[in-house]
C-alpha cells in the first residue's frame, strides 16, 4: 500500500467493551508509532495522527490535541435490527474487504460463514479458549446467487518473511429456511467484526443488505 505525500489514510478501530478506557493509550501508541515510521524504510513512512471520529456518534473522539472520551458512543448488539434485511427471508451479504476461506471455494454456505464469524468472536473474547461461552446456533439456507473476484494478496514481515493470502471480494445471496436467535446475533457481530481469520490484515468485513 502506497499513500501519496501529505495524504491521508483512514484507519477503523474495534473496541470492545472497557477496553474504551484505554483511548488515551491508543492515541500514544498511534502517535508513537508515527514518530517512529513504519516498514523498511522508517525514515520516508512517518506520519501523524490527525484525528479520531467514532463512527457512531459523528462526533470527534480526538482533536489533534484534546481527547474527548464522551464522544465515543456505545452499541449494544442485541439492539441492531436485522429483521429488515431478511425480507421475504432473504438476505444478501458484500464483503467489503477481501475474505480469506482456508478451506472450500467462494462463497461460503450461511452455516460455514456464521461459524467463521463465531471462531472471529471467540478468538476476540476468550483468546482461543474453547468457545463454551459463545453458544452455538442453527441455520438452513440456499446460495441463490453470487459474484466473486479474486486477490492475491502479498505479505512480507521479520517473523513469517514473506506469505501470500489468497482471498475474494463480492456478493452472495441467501434464501433462509431456518436461523435462530443465536445466528441472526452472530450476523450483527459479523457485520462489525467480519469473519474467518487474518483480521489483523483487515480481512473478512462485511455489509448485510436488503436480500
Amino acid at each position: 500500500m502506497v499513500v501519496e505525500e501529505n495524504g491521508f489514510l483512514d484507519v477503523d478501530i474495534l473496541v470492545f467493551g472497557k477496553f474504551i478506557r484505554y483511548l488515551p493509550h491508543i492515541i500514544l501508541g498511534l502517535r508513537l508509532l508515527g514518530q517512529n515510521g513504519t516498514g523498511n524504510e522508517k525514515q520516508q513512512n512517518r506520519f501523524k495522527l490527525d484525528k479520531i471520529k467514532c463512527n457512531f456518534s459523528g462526533e470527534l473522539a480526538f482533536d489533534g490535541f484534546k481527547i474527548n472520551s464522551k464522544a465515543v458512543k456505545e452499541i449494544e448488539l442485541l439492539s441492531e435490527n436485522l429483521e429488515e434485511c431478511l425480507s421475504d427471508k432473504k438476505l444478501k451479504i458484500a464483503f467489503k474487504t477481501p475474505i480469506m476461506i482456508k478451506t472450500g471455494n467462494f462463497p461460503p454456505d450461511l452455516e460455514k460463514l456464521l461459524n467463521m464469524i463465531r471462531h472471529r468472536l471467540i478468538l476476540y473474547v476468550n483468546e482461543y479458549g474453547d468457545g463454551e461461552n459463545v453458544p452455538d446456533f442453527k441455520c438452513k439456507a440456499i446460495t441463490t446467487a453470487s459474484n466473486a473476484h479474486f486477490h492475491k494478496l502479498i505479505s512480507n514481515s521479520q517473523r513469517t518473511k514473506k506469505k501470500e493470502f489468497h482471498t475474494h471480494t463480492g456478493t452472495v445471496e441467501y434464501l433462509v429456511e431456518e436461523m435462530d436467535g443465536n445466528a441472526k446475533q452472530l450476523l450483527r457481530i459479523g457485520s462489525l467484526i467480519g469473519a474467518g481469520p487474518k483480521p489483523s490484515f483487515g480481512l473478512g468485513f462485511m455489509n448485510i443488505m436488503n436480500g
